[in-house]
């Protein structure tokens, strides 16, 4: 595992923790970079640029169909999903689970940490 930052680490490993088919949790600030990671070596690298363009479809799709301000977006595929819920200041916590979780679960773990971290930022 590789750290960005320490700040939010602490939420993201007990997310990671709860549900054991959380392959990554990140934090991504507004201008697209890194701030917390708690995963796996190998996919850290591609997860900025995917996550950044992610959001920016999904941001662009909700505010072009009039659904307002983007609050949360999930991709799903094949081999699992994403999640990716807004945070304070304009950061992203994103989420990359293997298929085989409940959404539901997933969903509600998602909005604790993130209600977490505001917490801790606040």
């Amino acid at each position: 595992m590789r750290n960005a930052t320490d700040r939010g680490i602490a939420p993201l490993s007990q997310l990671r923790q709860l549900n054991p088919e959380v392959e990554a949790v990140v934090i991504l600030s507004p201008d697209g970079a890194l701030e917390s990671v708690d995963a796996d070596a190998e996919i850290i690298d591609a997860l900025g640029p995917i996550l950044t363009t992610l959001l920016t479809m999904a941001d662009r799709a909700s505010k072009e169909l009039g659904r307002g301000a983007l609050d949360q977006f999930i991709v799903r595929g094949g081999r699992g999903l994403v999640v990716a819920q807004d945070l304070f200041g304009g950061r992203l916590l994103a989420v990359i689970a293997r298929r085989g979780g409940r959404l539901g679960l997933l969903l509600d773990d998602v909005s604790a940490c993130a209600a977490q971290l505001e917490h801790v930022a606040a």
